[in-house]
C-alpha cells in the first residue's frame, strides 16, 4: 500500500513539473511575441502615410483587356515591386517614429478558444497537437516587466487605467492607443508552431478579435498570419 501511494505521490509531482515548465515556456514565447503582435496590431490602424495600391496598368495603347504571358509577368513583378516598396517605407518610417506609444493590457492572460486542435492543424500542414493546453486551462497574469526588445511601447496593467468609459477621455503623458487583452498560446507536439486570440480596442465603440498563428523560425518565433474574427 505504502509503495503504491508513494508512486501515486511521484507522478502527482512530475504532473505538477511538467505542467510548470509548460507554463514557463508559454510565458517566455509570449514574451518574445506580444510586441511584433502589438505593432502589428497598431500598424494596421495607425496614421502613418503609406503610397496607396498602384491603379490597374493599361496592358496596350489600344486598351486592350486581354491578358498576354508577358503582361501578366509584366503584372505580377510590378505588385511585387508595391510591396516591397510599402516594406522598406514602412521600416523607415518606424525607424524615424521615435514616440513612444501608452497601451493597456488586461492583467490576465485567459484560456484559448475551444478547439484549439482542431483550428491549429487547419492551418500548419504536418503538425502534431500536445494537449498541453487541453489539460491545463489556468489564466496567468502576464509580467509586463520581461517584454524584450520593445523601444517603442510603453505596456501597463488594465486594472491601472480607469474605467472602460473614462479610459478613452483621460489625458495621458504618452499617445494612448488602445486596450489589448491576450489569450493562452496553443502549441503543437513540437512546441515550434501555435497560435493565440487577441482582442484590441482603439476606442471605446471600436474593436476586433484576431486569431494570430506563430511560428518559430531560426529560433526565433514571429507571426505566420493574422485573421479577423
Amino acid at each position: 500500500m505504502n509503495k503504491i501511494f508513494l508512486i501515486l505521490i511521484l507522478t502527482f509531482l512530475v504532473s505538477c513539473s511538467k505542467k510548470e515548465n509548460d507554463l514557463e515556456y508559454e510565458k517566455k514565447v509570449m514574451n518574445e511575441i506580444v510586441v511584433e503582435i502589438v505593432d502589428t496590431l497598431y500598424d494596421n490602424v495607425s496614421n502613418r502615410q503609406l503610397p496607396p495600391p498602384p491603379p490597374p496598368s493599361i496592358l496596350n495603347g489600344n486598351g486592350n483587356k486581354v491578358w498576354t504571358k508577358s503582361d501578366s509577368l509584366r503584372e505580377v513583378k510590378r505588385i511585387a515591386d508595391y510591396h516591397k516598396q510599402i516594406s522598406f517605407l514602412r521600416n523607415e518610417l518606424i525607424k524615424k517614429d521615435t514616440t513612444r506609444l501608452l497601451i493597456a493590457v488586461y492583467d490576465t492572460v485567459y484560456s484559448n478558444e475551444e478547439n484549439g486542435e482542431k483550428i491549429l492543424i487547419n492551418h500548419f500542414s504536418d503538425i502534431e497537437y500536445d494537449t498541453m493546453k487541453a489539460t491545463d486551462l489556468t489564466n496567468y497574469k502576464i509580467d509586463l516587466s520581461k517584454i524584450k526588445n520593445n523601444s517603442m511601447f510603453i505596456f501597463n496593467y488594465r486594472s491601472h487605467f480607469p474605467s472602460i468609459n473614462e479610459i478613452w477621455t483621460k489625458k495621458y503623458n504618452f499617445p494612448f492607443i488602445g486596450v489589448v487583452s491576450l489569450s493562452r498560446i496553443d502549441f503543437d507536439k513540437s512546441t515550434k508552431y501555435g497560435f493565440l486570440t487577441v482582442s484590441y480596442n482603439i476606442d471605446r465603440m471600436n474593436g476586433n478579435t484576431f486569431r494570430i498563428f506563430i511560428k518559430k523560425d531560426q529560433d526565433k518565433w514571429q507571426i505566420d498570419k493574422m485573421t479577423m474574427l
